[in-house]
């Protein structure tokens, strides 16, 4: 006797072979034994959004969120199928549903920020295409969405929130900032949600004696300074360069100084914390 796991299976492989009324026949079969399967559901429900039948693939992804609240894909899907029907502000509360349930979905950033700016909200719409980006940094398509949504943007859509903190990481000496040219033969920057990185440097990449010393610029948002900070504070231990002295332990050592912590600093306030050997702590 075949198991619905291994109906499943069959079907996907033939969902994905292409042939879309054979792998449908199969998922309305294991329906038929479990009605609440969210998967052969959700399934089913691409296969009638890839039709252009988004009222029956609604219905189906609709089921298939209630029988599973936590399938993301399901929410996504389900979105895009209110989309389609013209139903925005229903598919961009699927799209925030979705990312309830993982924050780091970079397609349902995506479809929520391309959902805003159907609605001409493009300040929010650039925020949530940024994330995208920042997840999918190789993704040509998110990236010309973010393009167009900034293009759009006036002033007062732009809206100021959360904290950000940017580190020039240069190749110098913590201490003394004496240049430290040469080959990087490790590289490893960081990443994550609200974490970015500017360079153009690679593993092999040599630093040359004859320009600015700036390896690139970490670049880190946050809810709150406190967010932003513990944010930095991992970006900052993930980063490695090695080959070159660079500027990062003393970034390191800095974030966790109560007064950079509290806001607490001034123009002569490093000059003071390196006079008083603080990176010898």
């Amino acid at each position: 006797m075949i198991t619905p796991a291994v109906q499943l299976e069959n079907a996907l492989r033939l969902h994905r072979a292409g042939q879309l009324a054979t792998a449908a026949a199969l998922y309305r079969e294991i329906l038929r034994a479990q009605p609440d399967e969210p998967n052969a559901l959700n399934l089913l429900g691409l296969i009638a959004q890839q039709s252009g039948d988004h009222a029956q693939a609604l219905e189906l992804f609709s089921k298939a969120a209630t029988a599973n609240p936590r399938a993301a894909n399901a929410l996504i899907n389900r979105g895009v199928s209110l989309r389609a029907l013209g139903r925005q502000e229903e598919a961009i509360e699927a799209f925030r549903a979705a990312l309830t349930v993982d924050v780091r979905l970079a397609e349902a950033h995506h479809q929520l920020g391309n959902a805003l700016k159907s609605l001409h909200r493009f300040g929010e719409a650039a925020v949530s295409l940024r994330q995208a980006a920042e997840l999918a940094p190789r993704d040509a398509t998110v990236q010309l969405n973010l393009g167009t949504a900034l293009l759009e943007l006036s002033q007062r859509d732009v809206k100021f929130h959360g904290h950000a903190i940017e580190c020039r990481i240069n190749a110098e000496n913590p201490v003394s900032f004496r240049p430290s040219p040469g080959k990087i033969v490790h590289y490893h920057p960081p990443g994550g949600l609200g974490v970015r990185v500017d360079s153009a440097v690679y593993h092999g990449y040599s630093i040359p004696p004859y320009y600015d010393s700036l390896v690139g610029k970490l670049i880190v948002h946050g809810k709150t300074r406190g967010e932003c900070l513990m944010r930095l504070k991992r970006a900052l231990d993930e980063f490695v360069i090695d080959g070159i002295e660079t500027t990062l332990p003393l970034f390191r050592a800095l974030v966790r100084e109560k007064d950079i912590i509290d806001g607490d600093y001034h123009i002569h306030w490093l000059e003071e914390f390196l006079a008083r050997g603080g990176m010898e702590g």
